[in-house]
């Protein structure tokens, strides 16, 4: 009896385990309310009834059990082993059905996350766009946030790291080295200014690489599609509709695109034979010189045909603008190589391209090139300005483009007309016609013109320098392309909207070029900033101007003064410099090396000097790698005699100072000297003075015992700098004190010891009397008349030297001290 409650007990439980178990299930179901839990519904539903199915199968085993269990009631006390094996069985089948139930739930919840996960990536699929927003704005939320500086290790490239590296610090890393730079720890970078199509700019670099992960065919079709409309809008640009147009980023892969495409053209048998197509009549291509740099040898080598198939055809020299190509020559050219068997190929032309933005004849050119049927390649600026006349169906888009081509033709004429009306400034920009001839880019749009007119009106590029009065059209010096570099530096500093930049020409030297074509930022310039602009050249070229007036003055200074010379410092826009030279050094010829370093050294002090003075001053190195003085940029009304003046002055102190600081160093020297071999001779006469036996071993002893030895006289010897006098110590060892003789005494000091016995001057003249070091016919002076030398004895006269501090020297028991 007690076996069959006990199995109806866990019966019992096992069903309230499972009513517990489906009130849960029933609890989770309406909780799940979105389309992706409903869709599961089924699968969960015949889970629960397998779960059920099981359940009730073990509950009808447990009743037949205690069925048979009553039924057998007599004979309870025979079958207790059974009842007790039955007992243990129900109570591992309710166990195991616990277990199993965890373990389906487990596997439930498992099955829900991995639902959850699935809906999850599929909403990122479905929501790229949202995705990549979010994870663009933390980025730029990142960089964007002000932080230090990274530490010098931090910022050093690391290794490869074998599990990678947190994105955290590669954005940190990033914000550093955009926001700081290790040359200019000081200064703080920024990103500039951007406008609505700078942002569109930006945007459509990242959806380039985004379309990049479209299927490849979509890809080609939507790449197609951008092509044809790009082709389509510059097309109705210029108004030249059946054409086709290149996108490229290099700028000179236009003209090499255009060369394979007439290889071909002129060449049927290119495409099969290749080179060997071109050995029978070579191509010959023609340049202008005025080209951008490298251009004609880029293409030789991307066509590979060698540079002697590529010409390049000089400027007009007599008639003409001398930056276009002269068509007399162009001619000529062509003619001597059809005669060669040659094919003249392709002409290059310019159209306020390169670097001085010069407009060829392009009209006599294209009369050249139909007669030896050549094809003709107009390249620059200048071409932009076919936008403007009489543009018909302006759209939006279009007129926004036109626009800009205005309004940069625009600044560039503005500045070029007052730059052609400054003296000392040559402009190599080809300068737009004046007087009645003067067309505005106004007229441009307006009126009607020709094609050579447009070009020559417009101004691509407006390059200029600042020359010499006396050069009449040759390259500029040395020292203008030192002028010209600083007046670049200054203007660019004072009117940072307008981008400035200095080009090296070999026909020229240094220039001065802005192009308004260039740049993304030219249309936020406006002719205000371009007013700045000219203001400051004003301004600036009084200073130039000044400086070389005042250039010929200084070298005649510095000329007539002995201890000055002019240096030429490479790379200095100023006066120039000057390097003292002292008078010890004037003979030299050549300078020694041991010279060499005393004369820097003596300059860098003249310059630490002259800035304590004026800031104005600072050190140079000429060409002959020797300090200097710089003197740099100046105005009219600087006294030039007055600085100079000052260097030599200060130079002079110098000079002085360091010429008794030698004497100094002299007097020591020759103290020590002198004090060691008076000391020398003195233990030699008290040797002899008082006997040998006295320093004979144990005899000496026995002798010093019966009769001692008197105590020494002279202790020792000091020296006078002063003075220039080596005396003895033995009145300082007395009397506690130095006492100087020589000079009149006061009524305190009525009574002075008397004068010491040994007083040697070790000045360096020619008159110093020389000494005996026999104690008895010593030259000591008498007492009062230890200085009373004349005056070609004494050292010369010194400045202050109150700044100057001697220090006490000790050698073999002599002292030096002031």
């Amino acid at each position: 009896m007690e076996a069959a409650k006990e199995d109806t007990k866990a019966l019992k439980s096992v069903e309230a385990a499972v009513e517990a178990r489906e009130t849960t299930s029933e609890g989770e179901t309406p909780t799940q309310g979105n389309m992706a839990g409903s869709e599961k519904s089924p699968d969960t539903k015949g889970t629960r009834m397998e779960e059920t199915e099981i359940v009730n199968d073990r509950k009808q085993k447990t009743e037949d059990k205690v069925q048979k269990l009553h039924s057998k009631n007599g004979d309870i006390q025979q079958n207790e082993v059974q009842k007790e094996q039955v007992q243990e069985s129900a109570k591992e089948q309710t166990v195991n059905e616990v277990k199993d139930m965890a373990q389906l739930e487990k596997s439930k919840e498992q099955e829900q996350q991995g639902v959850e996960e699935e809906e999850e990536e599929e909403e990122e699929e479905d929501d790229v766009f949202g995705a990549l927003s979010v994870f663009t704005s933390e980025v730029f939320a990142t960089l964007s946030s002000p932080a230090e500086p990274l530490q010098r290790e931090e910022r050093n490239p690391r290794p490869l790291a074998a599990n990678g590296v947190d994105p955290a610090n590669t954005m940190r890393l990033l914000q550093d080295l955009m926001t700081y730079d290790e040359e200019e720890p000081d200064v703080t970078y920024g990103l500039g200014p951007m406008d609505s199509h700078g942002r569109l700019a930006v945007v459509s670099h990242l959806l380039a690489a985004l379309v990049t992960t479209l299927d490849p065919q979509h890809l080609r079709r939507l790449a197609t599609r951008i092509m044809s409309d790009s082709c389509v809008w510059v097309s109705r640009l210029f108004r030249y509709f059946e054409s086709t147009a290149y996108i490229h980023e290099d700028v000179r892969e236009g003209v090499v695109r255009v060369c394979r495409m007439l290889l071909h053209t002129r060449y049927p048998k290119y495409t099969t034979d290749g080179y060997q197509a071109l050995y029978a009549r070579p191509p010959v291509i023609y340049t202008s010189s005025t080209v951008r740099p490298g251009l004609p040898q880029h293409i030789a080598t991307m066509l590979g045909i060698g540079c002697g198939c590529v010409r390049v055809v000089p400027c007009n020299t007599i008639v003409g603008s001398p930056v276009a190509m002269d068509t007399a020559a162009l001619d000529r050219m062509m003619a001597e190589d059809l005669a060669a068997q040659k094919k003249p190929f392709l002409v290059i032309a310019n159209a306020g391209g390169g670097a001085v933005g010069g407009v060829d004849n392009v009209g006599r050119i294209q009369e050249l090139c139909n007669n030896y049927e050549a094809w003709l390649h107009v390249e620059g600026h200048a071409l932009a300005a076919l936008t403007l006349p009489n543009a018909p169906n302006l759209t939006l888009g279009q007129s926004g483009v036109v626009s800009r081509f205005q309004h940069a033709f625009e600044l560039g004429q503005h500045l070029q007309q007052h730059l052609a009306t400054l003296s000392r400034i040559r402009l190599l920009s080809p300068a737009p016609p004046d007087g009645s001839n003067f067309v505005t880019i106004q007229d441009l749009v307006t009126k009607p013109i020709s094609t050579s007119q447009l070009l020559e009106t417009v101004s691509g590029s407006v390059v200029f320098q600042y020359v010499d009065e006396a050069n009449n059209g040759g390259k500029n010096t040395e020292y203008y392309d030192n002028l010209n570099s600083w007046l670049g530096q200054v203007v660019r500093r004072d009117v940072g909207t307008i981008p400035l930049e200095l080009v090296q020409l070999e026909t020229a030297g240094l220039v001065l070029r802005w192009s308004p074509m260039e740049g993304p930022d030219t249309h936020h310039i406006t002719l205000a900033d371009v007013d700045h602009l000219i203001h400051s050249l004003h301004h600036q070229l009084d200073i130039l101007n000044a400086t070389v007036e005042q250039r010929k003055t200084f070298t005649e200074l510095v000329s007539s003064a002995n201890n000055l010379q002019l240096v030429e410092i490479p790379g200095w826009a100023g006066l120039g410099g000057v390097r003292y030279i002292a008078d010890l050094w004037l003979d030299q010829n050549p300078v020694l090396e041991t010279t060499k370093d005393d004369i820097n050294a003596l300059n860098v002090h003249l310059v630490s000097q002259l800035k304590a003075t004026d800031s104005a001053f600072s050190l140079g190195e000429g060409s002959d790698g020797l300090n200097c003085v710089r003197f740099g940029m100046v105005t009219a009304d600087t006294d030039l005699s007055e600085l100079l003046s000052l260097v030599i002055t200060t130079g002079r102190e110098i000079e002085t100072s360091s010429r008794f600081l030698d004497q100094m160093t002299d007097i020591v020297r020759k103290g020590i000297e002198a004090a060691t071999e008076d000391l020398k001779r003195e233990n030699e006469e008290r040797l002899w003075q008082e006997g040998i036996l006295r320093h004979v071993p144990i005899v000496g002893s026995v002798y010093n015992w019966f009769s001692p030895a008197p105590p020494p006289g002279i202790k020792g010897r000091t020296l006078d700098l002063t003075a220039g006098v080596l005396e003895s110590t033995e009145n300082i060892y007395r009397y506690h004190m130095q006492i100087r003789h020589g000079s009149a005494p006061t009524r305190s000091e009525t009574k002075l010891p008397p004068a010491p016995s040994v007083q040697t001057p070790v000045s360096p003249s020619a008159s110093s009397p020389s000494h005996s070091r026999s104690s008895s016919t010593t030259s000591a002076l008498v007492p009062g008349s230890t200085h009373s030398r004349q005056a070609s004895d004494l050292p010369p006269t010194t400045p202050d030297i109150k700044n100057i501090s001697a220090p006490t020297l000790t050698a073999n028991g002599t002292t030096a001290a002031v």
